[in-house]
């Protein structure tokens, strides 16, 4: 693996395990709300539930486009979706499909090597190129590469950088905002706990052991 393909690696590693922060620190949070309304008793609620209705024009309590992520796991990784139609395209393939496509477009296997690991002819392997759903892996590697952040961003921010946490956070906001919600309305609390999550989870992600940029694949 070259240098500039384990940044590759990190940062979809990074963009994944973001998601899955906010997403859990979401659900938990949520429980958390949930679990304490039930145990709250308002008086003022009861007295007025019934007769002021809701009709704020705020945009937080709006409801927000209906936003969707599709895991894709292949080779022992994970990756996030966004995109119904190829993941839907995806989903379609065999399990041998899903791994060479992968490795093909994600890992950045020469087809020579893909065809190595699964005991084929090289020309076998380059099928993946050449038929209709092999132009999904393409479309799957542009759109993902432009919603990742920098390598250098993700490092600096590990290491605890003010500015790069903050360069985290707002390429993360539109989805935190999204995860605060509850019942259907953004929750300000929910969005205050999800981004200190977050926060704290940048200090923990792993990079892994650095790979021998003196051997080319």
């Amino acid at each position: 693996m070259t240098e500039l393909e384990y940044q590759e690696y990190i940062r979809h590693t990074h963009h994944a395990f973001c998601r899955i922060v906010i997403l859990h620190a979401a659900i938990s949070e949520g429980q958390k709300l949930c679990s304490r309304w039930r145990r709250e008793f308002s008086l003022e609620y009861l007295m007025f539930e019934k007769f002021v209705p809701f009709s704020s024009a705020d945009e937080y309590f709006s409801e927000p486009e209906p936003y969707k992520e599709y895991l894709f796991t292949a080779c022992g990784q994970t990756a996030v979706l966004e995109n119904a139609d190829l993941a839907a395209a995806l989903s379609r393939l065999s399990e041998q499909e899903q791994e060479e496509l992968f490795a093909y477009y994600f890992q950045k296997k020469k087809q020579g090597e893909i065809a190595a690991r699964y005991g084929q002819t090289r020309s076998t392997a380059g099928r993946i190129s050449r038929l209709p759903w092999g132009n999904c892996g393409k479309k799957w590697t542009d759109v993902a590469m432009s919603k990742l952040l920098s390598y250098e961003i993700i490092v600096k921010a590990h290491e605890g950088d003010p500015d790069a946490v903050n360069a985290v956070l707002q390429h993360y906001t539109g989805y935190i905002r999204y995860c605060s919600r509850i019942y259907g309305y953004y929750n300000k609390d929910m969005e205050d706990a999800i981004t200190s999550r977050l926060i704290e989870s940048l200090l923990k992600f792993r990079f892994g052991c650095p790979p021998d940029y003196s051997k080319t694949e």
